[in-house]
């Protein structure tokens, strides 16, 4: 193996470990906020037992 092609593996390496993270971040991130939405959603029917 040469240097270009230790390169171009390092590179698509780098790449795909970013775009694993980036998938990874947007599950974490859209499960907390459908989990912080359903928690709102609670807490403003609890409000709503409560008040009537």
């Amino acid at each position: 193996m040469n240097f270009l092609d230790l390169l171009l593996v390092v590179t698509i390496v780098f790449c795909a470990s970013l775009l694993v993270m980036s998938i990874i971040y947007i599950c974490i991130y859209s499960v907390e906020l459908c989990y912080r939405r359903n928690s709102a959603q609670e807490n403003l029917l609890e409000e709503e037992l409560l008040s009537s």
